[in-house]
């Protein structure tokens, strides 16, 4: 058996950067290993992949990019479950033959969620073809960071119909969607509830939509991977607002050699003075008060001018770091059930210890040691919802030292005990 999976291993690691994740699915995805996605996704891109480039690695190809790319105009049939932990590193032929990866390597069909009544006042007004605005918030990494959340929503609370908060942004971990949306509720908005409609099992992925809909969710975004196009409702069509950016002034700025046709879309996150000035046109278009044409000629200019700033400011050698970090990040999110060496991940990304350090907890907030804790509670948090682990085995899963260890350090951040989570959710 050793023999076959190392010759195997040796094989398809040289021809299509195998993983060796036992349940092969190259024959679905044109001979490309889907498994060298960083985030592990079996059945098309995640929704921050931008010009082709992966979101959690942006000097690489998107995995499922080049996939997409190479299928044309072939359509999906199916869905593929998420890879068995228990198939891990071990020989795909031999799992074909006896059977054992036929869940995970043939695909589902899709699941039919239409049966499912819309009952926000969002879905309402979207069905009787009315304009909405809506507007996204990256959940932040802690608990501290709702305090942001909750400046954003005293600003725009009264212009937005809905808020949807964004679980891991950027591929770095975060708190789930639901909590950010508590903040969003307390406003008096509705929340708009992410989920991952790939890769979860039909059971695993049904209850977690339950759990959100019985703490009073009722609007969700489904990432399904699937590649997609706009286009508006024949008989309603759709409202468009712009701001024509042109002249002496604006010719100057966008000369600068920052602002590039090849790279047209630019990711600020929440820039909250940005975030005002938009809101200021949105109102000014909305109620054109003596000279709103010239209040908003002069807000455009602020927008594009403060991007001006941050992209110049934002210099090689710092888009070099954070890109060694988002590394450093992938590493221990991939590896944060085991001890994490950073002296010698350090040495790997090509940095000192100590620079490694600042730098780690500049960009996420977080020392490295900290950062694995809280990757592990989140994991442990998702077990306690959907799983049937006893807290003796999630603790040993997650590579904690023991049971009261496991369950003083998550009283300590989350505010109760392991068992006392899982009654409550």
């Amino acid at each position: 058996m050793s023999i076959v999976y190392e010759t195997e291993k040796w094989i398809k690691e040289k021809m299509f950067g195998c993983q060796t994740c036992g349940q092969c699915i190259l024959t679905h995805t044109k001979l490309i290993c889907p498994m060298n996605c960083p985030k592990g996704l079996r059945n098309g891109p995640c929704g921050g992949t931008l010009n082709g480039k992966c979101e959690v690695l942006p000097e690489l190809d998107c995995v499922w990019t080049n996939i997409e790319v190479k299928k044309g105009d072939t359509k999906s049939k199916g869905v593929h479950l998420p890879p068995k932990e228990a198939l891990l590193n071990t020989a795909s032929y031999v799992n074909l033959i006896n059977g054992k990866d036929r869940e995970t390597r043939l695909p589902h069909e899709f699941i039919d969620t239409r049966h499912i009544a819309a009952s926000s006042q969002l879905a309402k007004k979207m069905g009787r073809g009315e304009f909405v605005v809506t507007l996204e918030i990256a959940s932040p990494l802690t608990e501290k960071g709702l305090s942001r959340v909750e400046k954003i929503m005293q600003r725009t609370r009264d212009h937005v119909d809905a808020v949807n908060t964004t679980t891991n942004a950027g591929g770095v971990p975060s708190l789930h969607s639901t909590e950010t949306g508590k903040v969003v509720m307390a406003h008096g908005v509705e929340s708009i509830i992410q989920f991952c409609g790939r890769d979860q099992g039909k059971e695993q992925f049904l209850e977690e939509v339950e759990q959100a809909m019985d703490m009073g969710y009722k609007n969700f975004l489904l990432l399904t991977g699937e590649w997609h196009r706009f286009q508006p409702d024949i008989d309603t069509g759709w409202d468009e607002h712009w701001v024509e950016f042109d002249g002496e002034q604006a010719r100057r700025i966008m000369s600068n050699p920052a602002f590039s046709p090849k790279q047209p879309v630019h990711s600020i996150g929440a820039d909250e003075p940005i975030l005002a000035l938009f809101i200021e046109i949105s109102e000014a278009t909305q109620t054109q008060p003596p000279g709103f044409e010239q209040i908003i000629a002069t807000q455009a200019s602020q927008i594009v001018a403060r991007l001006l700033v941050r992209l110049q400011y934002s210099s090689p050698a710092a888009r070099d770091m954070e890109s060694r970090i988002r590394r450093a990040c992938l590493h221990i999110l991939q590896n944060a059930e085991q001890m994490i060496d950073t002296p010698q991940l350090s040495r790997d990304l090509g940095i000192s210890h100590s620079a490694f350090r600042n730098h780690f907890k500049q960009i996420t907030g977080l020392p490295p040691g900290q950062y694995q804790i809280h990757i592990r509670l989140n994991k442990a948090r998702r077990l306690l919802r959907n799983s049937t682990l006893s807290i003796q085995e999630i603790a040993e899963q997650l590579g904690f030292e023991s049971i009261y260890y496991f369950s003083r350090l998550f009283k300590k951040k989350t505010g109760c005990s392991p068992l006392a989570y899982r009654k409550q959710t």
